[in-house]
């Protein structure tokens, strides 16, 4: 078996740690000792990637041209009720019956703000609840638990509401310092602009 370098194991396991917020720690102490190998080096990606990863089988991207987005949309997603078969049953009746509660900044929503919104859904929520935000900024750090799936944030394409706030790492460490924060399954959002401040 080949092995690797120490100073470039060492390097990548100090970038891990880093990145890890200190949950990796080098194996392997300073001065003579055996040569990290690829296993060594496989254990370490295994221990770090051990949280949750997305992979798409999308083998086609939707293209950044806007008149195109229709076009692929109608290629690539099916109607629901053609694929109603092929979808996660809580998924299917979670959408039989979805309520609609509105948030607006102006007091003639059921909110004002977006936070109001989601505390009033129910922790093990079972049916999609699209939360429609009405224009304006909204300045608000936002998690959605894991116990309240099938949200929807949904803003008019006309006048595109904007999430924000200026938390920082510093502030809330890397991690929680997200404006929006999503652990729940089934979360979507359309016509929302997330900004950065």
């Amino acid at each position: 078996m080949n092995a690797i370098p120490r100073t470039d194991i060492q390097k990548f396991v100090k970038d891990i740690t880093k990145m890890s917020g200190g949950l990796v720690v080098s194996p392997y102490k300073s001065g003579k000792g055996s040569t990290p190998t690829a296993i060594h080096l496989a254990i370490l990606l295994a221990i770090f990637l051990t949280g949750y990863v997305v992979v798409s089988d999308d083998t086609t991207p939707i293209s950044a041209d806007a008149s195109a987005v229709r076009g692929w949309f109608s290629a690539n997603v099916r109607a629901f009720r053609t694929r109603k078969a092929t979808l996660d049953p809580e998924l299917v009746a979670a959408e039989a019956n979805p309520l609609v509660i509105t948030v607006k900044q102006d007091r003639t929503g059921n909110f004002k703000k977006i936070n109001d919104a989601i505390k009033s859904i129910p922790e093990g929520n079972t049916r999609r609840v699209i939360i429609r935000i009405g224009a304006g900024e909204y300045r608000e750090k936002i998690t959605i638990e894991r116990t309240k799936p099938f949200i929807t944030f949904y803003g008019s394409p006309n006048a595109m509401p904007t999430i924000t706030q200026s938390g920082t790492a510093l502030q809330y460490g890397t991690m929680d310092s997200a404006t929006v924060i999503v652990y729940s399954d089934y979360f979507m959002a359309a016509n929302i602009i997330f900004k950065v401040c």
